[in-house]
């Protein structure tokens, strides 16, 4: 608030395209804070979705490649498109992975819709009971250099207003060896897609398009008035996007499903996984279940598993002892 950048946070959420629409037209550059972001994700990707929010999904990903230029979006019989000049529209959302990647569908990845995103798992227990000793009180320091980014003889792309017209983005200098160096990563990332699957190379496309947004941010912070990319920035910022890959391949492998069967056997499957060494009972897999789909669906499930070399069942105890049993257990 102190700095004057809240004029920049959007709405939470967005019933409809249109809604959207208007939003940007308002205040093109707009940060909204997520919570729930599971939901939002499963209502623009639902394909059962009416077109007003279907059409969110492909309005993201247009505007995403529009913050440079200009964004004429799809007329309609209740209202005509308005261009939208220098978009730069952000989302920052939280969600649980139970809810996230269930609204996901292969069709979020095909075309490129989940590879815009820098996706981030936080894993093990929340800490509890944890008092905060430094001041929540944002410092003066941080205060100016915040109300720096806006205030730098009207450089950036953060216009206030649609209408005015389109602003040559100010871009970060090249550091010695940086542009190189962007390159080379870019060329290493994109054999790894050609390397991987069909159905997950999609993820690696634009891995490098967001690490250098991601490095232009963190330049803009360092200095306001003469970002610069270096060589650790780009390798930094390429790590950040190798980690945000990685992790949307682990979760899809685990998650993403076509259709409800296949959501069967990959929720079946992440059960197995998810016990680690300590195995699971067959017995814990039937409670697991609880009604969700047949037993005589999980045992089809573990024997296409077992056949697939992908589970197996062995004999054995828990880590903290207790009579032995047949258990499942990832491989």
């Amino acid at each position: 608030m102190e700095s004057g950048l809240d004029r920049y946070l959007g709405p939470e959420g967005f019933l409809s395209d249109s809604a959207l629409r208007k939003t940007i037209e308002h205040n093109p550059s707009q940060l909204s804070l997520m919570d729930e972001f599971g939901a939002f994700i499963a209502k623009i990707m639902d394909r059962r979705a009416g077109t007003h929010q279907s059409s969110i999904r492909q309005m993201l990903m247009q505007m995403f490649t529009s913050a440079d230029s200009l964004y004429k979006g799809t007329a309609s019989a209740a209202e005509s498109a308005v261009p939208i000049y220098n978009p730069n529209f952000s989302v920052y959302g939280t969600s649980t992975p139970h809810d996230f990647w269930p609204s996901m569908s292969g069709k979020g990845i095909s075309d490129g819709f989940l590879p815009r995103w820098l996706v981030l798992t936080i894993t093990g227990d929340p800490a509890d009971g944890i008092e905060p000793k430094a001041s929540l009180e944002p410092p003066t320091k941080l205060i100016e250099d915040c109300r720096a980014i806006i205030t730098h003889n009207g450089a950036g792309n953060l216009p206030d207003s649609a209408s005015r017209p389109i602003l040559r983005p100010r871009v970060a200098d090249w550091g010695v060896g940086a542009k190189e160096r962007w390159m080379e990563l870019r060329l290493a990332f994109k054999r790894r897609g050609e390397a991987c699957s069909p159905d997950l190379a999609a993820l690696w496309t634009r891995t490098m398009e967001v690490a250098l947004r991601v490095a232009h941010i963190v330049a803009i912070g360092v200095d306001p008035e003469r970002p610069v990319l270096t060589r650790d920035l780009v390798d930094w910022a390429a790590k950040l996007m190798e980690l945000s890959t990685r992790h949307c391949i682990v979760e899809v492998s685990d998650r993403l499903a076509l259709n409800d069967k296949q959501a069967e056997y990959l929720k079946v499957r992440r059960w197995i996984k998810e016990a680690g060494s300590d195995g699971v009972t067959s017995s814990t897999l039937k409670k697991m279940v609880n009604g969700e789909f047949d037993l005589r669906r999980l045992n089809d499930i573990t024997q296409q598993l077992l056949e697939s070399k992908q589970i197996e069942q062995r004999f054995a105890s828990t880590k903290t002892g207790g009579r032995p049993s047949h258990r499942w257990f990832a491989l």
